[in-house]
């Protein structure tokens, strides 16, 4: 029976994550990652692993990585600050559509 009952009285909220980019020194070293966070995905050539982590505990887990001896460094994902309303979408077409007029009439190549 596969039946999942959900208690009224206990919510979880799920917290904000992040997304970080650790790079390692060796790719077999990826598996020391799991107990910092959500391991997403580990490039097996280029040695390095994507996994989310709670925002509120960011700080301290990504100073926790850059000590360890199998990690070489760690980034922040930018995708948090990416803008993807309609009016930034808009706005920047009309930029591209000038910018293409403008090099059309001067005889510039694209």
């Amino acid at each position: 029976m596969g039946l999942v009952f959900q208690d009224k009285n206990k919510v979880e909220q799920i917290s904000d994550r992040v997304a970080i980019v650790v790079y390692l020194n060796k790719n077999y070293e990826k598996s020391f990652l799991y107990k910092f966070g959500n391991l997403i995905y580990a490039s097996p050539k280029n040695d390095y692993a994507i996994m989310y982590i709670s925002e509120s505990k960011a700080k301290k887990i990504i100073t926790m990585l850059t000590e360890n001896k199998f990690v070489k460094s760690v980034e922040i994902s930018k995708y948090n600050d990416l803008d993807f309303s309609s009016e930034h979408t808009t706005e920047l077409m009309k930029n591209l559509k000038t910018t293409a007029e403008n090099k059309l009439k001067n005889g510039e190549e694209f």
